[in-house]
Parts: C-alpha cells; sequence; structure tokens
C-alpha cells in the first residue's frame, strides 16, 4: 500500500504509520516468516526474533514494543520448556549451546519460582538483558516432556553434540521432528 501512497488520498499520520510497518517487516519479521515451517528451528527463531526485536533501533521503539509485548504473550510457546527440546535438533545451534541444553535438561530442577516465558512476558527481563539469553535459559526437567510425548528416544543426549548425526536414534528423531506441523504457519496460512 506505501507504494501506492501517492495515488491515495493518505493522511501523513496513516503514512507514517505505513512506513514503520514496512521497516519492520523488511527489517525483522520478513525473515522469520519464511523459516516459519521448519519446526526444527521453531525455539531458537522465537528467541532469535525476540533479541533482533528488543535489539533493532532501526524499528519504531513504539511498534517494537507493542510487537514484542504481543509476541511474548501470545507467540513463544516454542521456548516453553516442554516444546524447546526442538531445538536439539536445530543444526544451527552452536554446539557448545547444545552441551549446555543437555546439562539444563539433566540439572534444571522443574520451575517452581516464575518462568522465563513468565518473566519475559510480565517484563521482568528487560530488553538490554534479552540480548543474552539462551536456549539453554528455556531447559529444563520438564523438556523431557517433549521426548515422550513424541515417543523419541533420548539415549543419544548421554553422547557429544559432535556425534548426534551419526547416531541412528538421533537420525530418526530429527525426521520425526522434521515430519512435524508448526502451528503458527499452519494458522497463518489458513487465514
Amino acid at each position: 500500500m506505501y507504494i501506492f501512497c501517492k495515488q491515495l488520498d493518505i493522511s501523513e499520520e496513516y503514512l507514517s504509520s505505513l512506513q514503520k510497518d514496512n521497516i519492520f517487516t523488511t527489517i525483522i519479521y520478513a525473515k522469520y516468516w519464511f523459516t516459519a515451517v521448519k519446526p526444527e528451528i521453531a525455539s531458537g527463531k522465537d528467541l532469535e526474533f525476540i533479541k533482533d526485536l528488543s535489539g533493532n533501533t532501526l524499528v519504531d521503539k513504539s511498534l517494537r514494543g507493542a510487537v514484542q509485548e504481543k509476541f511474548i504473550k501470545n507467540h513463544i510457546w516454542y521456548l516453553k520448556d516442554d516444546l524447546v527440546g526442538l531445538a536439539f535438533f536445530d543444526k544451527s545451534v552452536p554446539i557448545e549451546i547444545k552441551r549446555k541444553i543437555v546439562q539444563a535438561i539433566e540439572k534444571n530442577p522443574l520451575p517452581n519460582e516464575q518462568s522465563f516465558i513468565t518473566k519475559l512476558s510480565t517484563g521482568f527481563v528487560k530488553a538490554k538483558n534479552v540480548k543474552n539469553l539462551s536456549l539453554d535459559d528455556f531447559v529444563n526437567s520438564n523438556t523431557k516432556k517433549f521426548f515422550s510425548r513424541l515417543e523419541l528416544p533420548m539415549d543419544f543426549l548421554s553422547s557429544d553434540p559432535l556425534d548426534w548425526y551419526k547416531r541412528d536414534d538421533y537420525n530418526l528423531s530429527l525426521k520425526i521432528v522434521r515430519s512435524l506441523i508448526v502451528t503458527n504457519e499452519m494458522i497463518t496460512t489458513q487465514i
């Protein structure tokens, strides 16, 4: 619509709003939209989106705040402790982080305080601290439910993440994970 603004009778205020929306869409949103169909990267992309959004000064501050609030309250279910298990199958997650999430699934007890999701949605984690969040911050022993619900073996977790791709149990699990339908993609393509 912005490209037709000179042909339409649009107020300056509306035109400014369109510009802000276009900047957000092209700089931030588009890259996440096009990768939304890959379930194994959903957790990592949700976290990356939050980081990109909070740290991007090119996007209007009020729009950035509104999008961040809406996204954190309604769209980060892939960072919830029982779905962040998708990150074990994301090849873009660095090996060091995979090692940390393996440790977290074994050592982090079930959250008895506010979870990171709750902290994010209530504004507990300030924008300056968002950049320091890592996938292992969202993993705890409840993440094991991800494996049990999908009936995925967890034996590969006892080996180093560098060796996972050589293991049959990991590759079988990866195949199952890749066959999942990512909910937000299914919803948005139906609209």
